[in-house]
């Protein structure tokens, strides 16, 4: 029975984890314990240091001493008072991030916390309790590390109701590295193995090539047409998860823009060439094409993304990494650049989920210009190329 644990966490995909809470506390009490070091320090972990402005850095040791933290860049902070749910978004170096966001509510306020992960990002067992991966080795969740983020907004509650002191909180971890497990731990991680086990969703599916120049995404949403119609058409949209800057005139005949590699690089034109609101939209350009086709069907929307090229062309290999043609120069389809609508498909259900953020999508813009690699995309790059080679039809199917 888990009726006395407390509310799980839940598993959006792969690579995303979501615990919700309630604490009877005003929501200024709460926005404070989850963005100062000290209060972070006395309920999550020793050796917090956060600079509590948007890009500000921050650190964090999860359970290492102080001189060897995870660093990333404070990518949203938006405090309680402005008419839309607090929200602060810890941005990490390698891609991974801490999420906490907060609405006040009847008898006091409620947090959503999420963890993700890049697309692709492996998991790595480890020794000792609850370092298995139950839903397998392409997804982070261990029953330990799940637990103890478990265990902590359990710590946060004692904390903030006054049961909890930053002593404990230190103490508490040097007997758990010395090896002295709390009890209730142990039984969070046994839960914990089923509950990933049983729950954490199948990776995105991987696109399928109906010919040599066309290449098909499918994707479920848990949001209706319309909304995500919204995201698909409108330029404000685009720019924060598909590309840095977009532009669109929605009706027939319209213009559209795109940018690919970043917000410096020259916009492609595109032509609209159907739109058939909420339903079809095609995003036609001199040699390639993006359609998108949605179907309403039980629980949110279908979605359909069709990327074509005009024959004809030939397809030179990029000096980058992921720039090779694994199916031949009669094919367009580079790793990285397939990997990337893969991962931007994944961005969008964030996106719709309102856990991919127009600061976040900003920070993570200039995470990449800046030149920081992700493990994750070399393993998307690399689960691609073979993809390509593999299914990719031969030469003359076009």
């Amino acid at each position: 029975m888990t009726d006395d644990y407390g509310p799980l966490a839940t598993f959006s995909d792969r690579w995303t984890m979501r615990h919700q809470r309630t604490y009877q506390h005003p929501i200024e009490r709460v926005w404070e314990a989850v963005t100062t070091s000290e209060h972070l320090d006395a309920w999550m972990m020793p050796h917090c240091k956060v600079d509590p402005v948007q890009g500000g850095r921050f650190g964090f040791s999860f359970g290492g001493p102080a001189n060897q933290l995870m660093e990333g860049v404070v990518a949203e902070l938006r405090p309680p008072g402005g008419g839309e749910s607090a929200a602060v978004d810890y941005l990490f170096d390698n891609g991974g991030r801490l999420r906490f966001q907060l609405d006040a509510v009847a008898g006091g306020t409620r947090l959503r916390f999420v963890q993700s992960f890049p697309t692709g990002t492996p998991g790595e067992p480890m020794e000792g309790p609850g370092g298995d991966l139950p839903a397998g080795p392409d997804t982070p969740w261990r029953p330990g590390f799940v637990g103890g983020y478990h265990a902590a907004l359990d710590a946060l509650g004692q904390w903030l109701d006054g049961a909890l002191t930053a002593e404990e909180t230190r103490a508490a971890l040097d007997r758990h590295l010395r090896g002295e497990f709390a009890e209730d731990w142990l039984r969070g991680i046994e839960i914990y193995r089923a509950h990933i086990a049983a729950t954490c969703p199948p990776a995105s599916p991987l696109a399928t090539f109906e010919s040599r120049l066309t290449m098909r995404h499918v994707r479920f949403y848990a949001h209706p047409l319309e909304r995500v119609w919204q995201a698909v058409t409108t330029p404000a949209e685009l720019d924060l998860w598909l590309l840095p800057v977009c532009t669109v005139e929605p009706r027939l005949g319209g213009r559209a823009t795109f940018t690919w590699g970043g917000p410096d690089k020259p916009a492609q034109e595109h032509t609209i060439v159907e739109f058939d609101p909420p339903r079809v939209v095609d995003y036609q350009a001199k040699e390639a094409s993006l359609r998108f086709e949605l179907e309403p069907v039980e629980g949110g929307t279908r979605l359909v993304l069709i990327h074509s090229f005009a024959p004809g062309q030939t397809f030179e290999p990029a000096d980058r990494p992921g720039g090779d043609l694994p199916a031949g120069p009669g094919s367009p389809w580079m790793p990285d650049f397939s990997q990337g609508f893969h991962v931007m498909l994944d961005q969008l259900r964030r996106y719709l989920d309102g856990e991919w953020t127009a600061p976040v999508a900003a920070a993570s813009v200039d995470r990449h210009l800046r030149g920081f690699a992700d493990a994750a995309d070399d393993r998307m790059i690399g689960i691609y190329r073979r993809h390509i080679r593999e299914h990719c039809p031969p030469g003359g199917a076009l």
